[in-house]
């Protein structure tokens, strides 16, 4: 009898424990319609796999995993693998089988868990002696952006050095890296077999230029090798191949920088670039004299224009005022007001140029005009025993 009672009191304690994990887990379940579409796509998957239609299989039982993540799916996912030849991703699926199954059984203590385990495990077992597993060792003191892919696909570096279950069939092993000499191997891995590959990581020949800009006027433009340069990054080094190479900085009103060299393997090359004023420049800076003449050029052709169209309005109108009232045309009325209202604003804009050409005559830079002259004047003298003659030629 109290055999009775204890065994009765454990199932309820059992039950307890089952009811609080399952009511833990419905806290995460997917949406219903996600767990049908994922029965759905498991079924599918099942049909195929019969069918030994297995790259198709692989694909629904995937789809399925991906909707609702289930120790089963991967246990089939791996055995797709197994029958297509890719051992190395068929055993890693098997482990992760039996590990997610022991887990569920662990937490729902729903034995049909543990068959998923046993079979994953004994099936990854029967594989293990069958996987090739490739070590790709990479030297240290590498760039940060240094790739090392196995057949197209990123290695991530926490498995550098590691023994890594691989597929056996044909491998390609690259690495790229900034300034580094590309590597690749072409290789084929047995079944079973160990492989250790060691990454060959040479740099090319390279030499650095760092720049200390003692000035930074506005419109400076820097060009390294014909390329252009950010001012603002300007100061970070620069790793370039060995050889010939120059740098230009030009910024209005001053003489432009220039710097060439040819660098060596490892040399390192310090630039120290100052603009220094242009002395044929006034340092305030002014006007430039084609902006005066043209304005005040303007300004004379507007008033120009204006009273040309004044003159034409009033001789019209002395036209309309000589004529009987009763014979004058309104359209020429309406012509005279136009000419008017034109030759008006005509009036006004030359008045405004003629305020502007004003100003600008005491801001422009009179000098750099006899600078221009003075430059371009050109003083010959030709000879002949019986004359000579003597020319100038000179801008204004």
């Amino acid at each position: 009898m109290n055999g009775l009672l204890v065994a009765r009191a454990l199932a309820l304690a059992i039950a307890a424990v089952s009811i609080a994990t399952s009511g833990l887990a419905r806290a995460d379940d997917p949406p219903i319609d996600a767990v049908a579409a994922s029965f759905k796509r498991f079924d599918e998957g099942r049909v195929a796999f019969e069918a030994r239609r297995f790259d198709e299989a692989r694909a629904a039982f995937e789809a399925s995993n991906r909707l609702q993540a289930s120790p089963n799916s991967l246990l089939y996912i791996g055995r797709c693998y197994r029958e297509t030849g890719r051992l190395a991703s068929a055993y890693v699926s098997f482990k992760r089988s039996a590990r997610e199954a022991q887990d569920r059984l662990t937490a729902t203590l729903e034995m049909r868990y543990g068959a998923t385990r046993d079979a994953a495990a004994s099936e990854a077992a029967e594989l293990e002696a069958r996987v090739p597993r490739l070590v790709i060792v990479v030297p240290g003191g590498l760039p940060r952006d240094f790739l090392v892919t196995l057949d197209g696909k990123p290695v991530s570096p926490a498995s550098w050095g590691l023994a890594v279950e691989t597929d056996p069939g044909a491998v390609v092993v690259e690495a790229t890296g900034m300034r580094m000499r590309p590597f690749r191997a072409a290789f084929t891995l047995e079944e079973g077999e160990q492989r250790r590959l060691e990454v060959l990581a040479a740099r090319t020949p390279t030499a650095v230029v760092s720049l200390a800009l003692r000035s930074r006027p506005s419109g400076m433009v820097i060009e390294l090798d014909g390329v252009p340069l950010d001012p603002r990054e300007a100061a970070e080094p620069r790793e370039l191949d060995v050889g010939l190479h120059r740098l230009t900085l030009r910024a209005p009103g001053y003489l432009p920088f220039r710097w060439e060299k040819s660098l060596e393997d490892g040399e390192r090359a310090s630039i120290a670039a100052d603009l220094a004023p242009d002395p044929t420049q006034r340092a305030r800076g002014g006007t430039a004299p084609w902006l005066f003449f043209a304005t005040a050029g303007s300004a004379v052709v507007a008033a120009g224009l204006g009273a040309g169209v004044a003159l034409s309005a009033s001789s019209l109108d002395s036209e309309e005022a000589a004529k009987n009232s009763l014979l004058r045309d309104p359209a020429v009325r309406d012509t005279i007001r136009a000419r008017s209202t034109v030759a008006n604003v005509l009036f006004v804009s030359g008045a405004v140029l003629g305020a502007s050409a004003t100003v600008l005559f005491f801001t422009t830079d009179w000098r750099s005009l006899s600078r221009a002259r003075s430059g371009r004047a050109a003083l010959g003298v030709s000879g002949a025993p019986a004359r000579a003659a003597v020319t100038f030629e000179g801008a204004f």
